[in-house]
């Protein structure tokens, strides 16, 4: 078993997180753990250099240029990876000391190609819950167990799965890259097992560090959701239920602030606003037709008809009604 950690300027805090894998119950000529140093400008390297004095298993692969993200590193983990299954973990982030076991026998048990064991917010950070609640699921079902709102990468995947399928990170993606690679994992895997009775994985709040608050163009924005919404029109899932999972993943994207706060944000120019309003458009005329509209939560309805009339001026007048409110 591999588990990959993309490290950059993590000195302060990968400590707890090598920690966590040191005091896994599974034993450690089991499983590998390749830390990727991603040109790191801090002690993140000799932090990681401490800790293979102690741990026999512990891979360090330095990068010659820094990658602007965690997509490369973690492709590069996936290249390198010696074990039957791969869990991805970020740098300040730290497992259940049993986890690694739980997982892995999860896995053989089920044949699975997809883990997910279950969240933990620390430091007040919000994970989702709602797949948890019906307890362990021994193969899940992307929409019935609400996988779509679950689409970040820290899961154990089948080794040789992303091999058959030459699944990586995709690097034209700025953001919702993990989004992209998770969806086509899901769309693809025979079985997704979902584990809710332990503790597994403890996700820490990250600050400051807040994607939805930074400035993309949005052509760059929209690229991943382009490309995961095209993936599941071009599977081989049959039509109702390509259907419903775009209906479902779509949902999602309009709850998740990240698009409304480009387009309310005060921070934006109406240049930059009329950018977004264009895209938006394309976005919304590409994947959203009338049969999936009716799927469309109404909710969200008034964004999608400000943007697919290019109306500026009711967006101003919208972000100036409900300023930080959900649509």
């Amino acid at each position: 078993m591999t588990v990959a950690i993309p490290v950059y300027n993590a000195a302060n805090y990968i400590k707890a997180t090598l920690d966590s894998l040191m005091k896994q119950t599974m034993n450690s000529r089991e499983f590998e753990v390749i830390c990727v140093n991603d040109c790191s400008t801090d002690k993140s390297k000799e932090v990681i250099e401490s800790f293979k004095i102690r741990m026999a298993n512990l891979v360090l692969i330095e990068r010659e240029t820094n990658s602007g993200g965690p997509m490369i590193p973690r492709n590069d983990a996936i290249q390198a990876a010696r074990g039957e299954y791969l869990l991805f973990l970020d740098n300040d982030d730290f497992l259940g000391e049993e986890a690694l076991e739980r997982l892995y026998n999860a896995a053989q048990e089920n044949r699975s190609d997809v883990v997910y064991g279950k969240y933990i917010g620390v430091n007040g950070r919000n994970v989702p819950q709602s797949m948890f609640k019906k307890g362990n699921i021994a193969n899940a079902d992307i929409i019935k167990d609400n996988l779509v709102y679950s689409l970040a990468p820290h899961k154990m995947f089948n080794v040789s799965f992303l091999h058959k399928h030459q699944f990586l990170f995709n690097p034209q993606a700025v953001v919702g890259e993990d989004q992209l690679f998770v969806m086509q994992c899901y769309v693809e895997a025979k079985v997704i097992t979902v584990l809710a009775d332990y503790d597994y994985y403890f996700v820490v709040s990250r600050g400051n560090e807040n994607l939805s608050l930074k400035y993309f163009p949005a052509k760059n924005f929209f690229y991943s959701f382009h490309q995961l919404l095209k993936y599941i029109d071009e599977s081989n899932l049959n039509n109702l239920y390509k259907r419903d999972l775009k209906i479902a993943y779509l949902n999602r994207f309009f709850h998740a602030s990240r698009l409304r706060r480009q387009l309310l944000s005060k921070k934006r120019t109406k240049e930059q606003k009329r950018d977004w309003l264009a895209e938006t458009k394309k976005f919304i005329d590409s994947h959203i037709s009338d049969e999936i509209m009716q799927g469309i939560e109404p909710r969200f309805h008034s964004i999608i008809h400000i943007a697919k009339k290019q109306d500026l001026k009711k967006l101003l007048k919208l972000a100036r009604s409900i300023r930080g409110a959900i649509l």
